[in-house]
C-alpha cells in the first residue's frame, strides 16, 4: 500500500495570515524609528514590502506545492522544499513519539501537523486536516500493533 498525501490548500491562508503578523514588526519599527519620508524610511519600507510580496505571492504557495508526505507499507517519506529539495524517511519500527499539533488559528481552519520523532531526527507535515491525521495516527498504531 502506497498513499501520499498533501497539505490542505487551507494551510497557505494561515501562513499568509501568519505572515501579515510578523510584517507589522518591521513596519512598525521602520515609522517609529525613521522619520517618514527620509530617505532611509524609504529603503526600509520598499525593502520589507518586496521580502513580504514575494513570501506572500510566491514563496508560501511554492512551499505548499512540495509538500507531500508518502506513506508506504513499512515507512513515512516527507518531501519538502522550494530553494533546495530535502526528502526525509523515517521507518515505522524507529518512531518513538507521534503527535498531532495545531495553534489557534490552525483549530479554527481545522488543520493539525503531525510530528514524527525518531531516534536520528524528526519530522514535521503541517496543514493535514484533523480528520486524516487522526486517521494516519490509527494506522500507524494498528500497524505498530500487528508487528
Amino acid at each position: 500500500m502506497r498513499k501520499t498525501l498533501r497539505p490542505s490548500p487551507q494551510i497557505v491562508e494561515v501562513w499568509r495570515a501568519l505572515l501579515v503578523c510578523v510584517t507589522l514588526v518591521p513596519a512598525f519599527l521602520c515609522s517609529l524609528l525613521f522619520r517618514p519620508g527620509s530617505p532611509l524610511w524609504m529603503i526600509l519600507t520598499v525593502l520589507w514590502v518586496a521580502i513580504f510580496l514575494f513570501c506572500y505571492l510566491y514563496y508560501l504557495p511554492a512551499r505548499f506545492r512540495s509538500l507531500t508526505l508518502e506513506i508506504a507499507d513499512d515507512c513515512f517519506t516527507l518531501s519538502s522544499g522550494v530553494f533546495r529539495r530535502a526528502v526525509k524517511t523515517i521507518a515505522f519500527q524507529n518512531i518513538q513519539f507521534l503527535s498531532l499539533r495545531s495553534s489557534p488559528l490552525h483549530r479554527y481552519r481545522k488543520l493539525c501537523s503531525l510530528v514524527l520523532v525518531a531516534p536520528g531526527g524528526r519530522m514535521q507535515m503541517p496543514g493535514l486536516k484533523e480528520e486524516e491525521a487522526r486517521r494516519l495516527v490509527n494506522v500507524f498504531f494498528q500497524k505498530g500493533e500487528e508487528t
